[in-house]
Order: C-alpha cells, then structure tokens, then sequence
C-alpha cells in the first residue's frame, strides 16, 4: 500500500512539474531588481537542499503584495511555515552551507510574504501517538519586509 502511495505521488508531482503547474520558474517567482543573490547548494546522499537570498536596495513590498502566487502572512498561516523552516534548519545542520544560513523563524513577521511551490508533504499516524508532519520535498519563497530579502529554501528528501 505504501509503494501505492509513493506511485501515486510521484505520478502527480512528475505531471505537475511536466505541465507546469506546480510552480513557477525562479524567474517568474522573483521581483527583478535586486542588488545581490547569494547561492548555496548541497547534494548529498540523503538530499538536495538549496539557500538563495536575493537583496534588494529598495523596498518591494508592493511587488510581492501584487504577485498572485505569494500570500501575506498571517496568524493561521505562520505555523505552517514555521513547520518547513524547522525541519529545513534540521538538515543545514549538517549542510556545507550552515555557517551561511541566516534565516530563522522569528522573521515570519505578518508583513511578509511567502510563496510555496513543490509541495510535498505528508501527515502521517504513528499508531496511537499523534499525527506528525512528512516532508519531502518542498520550495518556499520568502520576503522578508524588514530586510528587503527575498529568502528562497529548497528540499529534497531522497527516500
């Protein structure tokens, strides 16, 4: 049932990502204009992760405000993010670039904007004891109102 499962979700992320409509290019998804990105990669055996800042000079809150595929945050919402961000900060543990991530989740301010892509994750039962979060592979796109950052977090759980 589980190789079902994993089948299935396969089949549905690959077709996804095939007609596009999972996400958006890096291109599409970033306002243009900023001044500095920084890149860090990481391609293990257990993964691929990926930090990218993009620092812009000037304020583009109502950039990211008008773009259609990123949400304002909010009370309802900041748990979920702050969900991936720990279990992203599990793995820069042992990532090459842990001494370069500097995002954490009390930046999530109800200022800012967010823009999950690539989403996969799970909630699975662990017999009697409470449900807890899976998650595989996910994008999230990140602007962060104070700094005028734009925080891109990629994750890739090879199984």
């Amino acid at each position: 049932m589980k190789r079902f499962i994993a089948l299935i979700l396969t089949v549905i992320v690959f077709s996804l990502s095939l007609f596009g409509c999972s996400s958006v290019s890096e291109d599409e998804a970033v306002v243009k204009g900023y001044a500095d990105k920084q890149e860090y990669n990481d391609d293990g055996t257990n993964g691929q992760q990926s930090f990218k800042k993009f620092i812009y000079d000037t304020d583009v809150k109502n950039d990211y405000q008008k773009d259609k595929n990123y949400i304002q945050v909010n009370s309802d919402n900041k748990d979920e993010i702050a969900g991936y961000l720990h279990h992203f900060d599990e793995w820069v543990k042992i990532s090459s670039f842990k001494d370069k991530y500097d995002f954490t989740s009390d930046m999530i301010t109800a200022e800012d904007f967010y823009y999950i892509t690539e989403n996969v994750v799970s909630d699975d039962n662990i017999g009697q004891r409470k449900e807890r979060r899976v998650y595989k592979m996910y994008s999230i796109y990140y602007y962060d109102t104070e700094s005028n950052t734009l925080y891109y977090i990629f994750n890739d759980i090879r199984s």
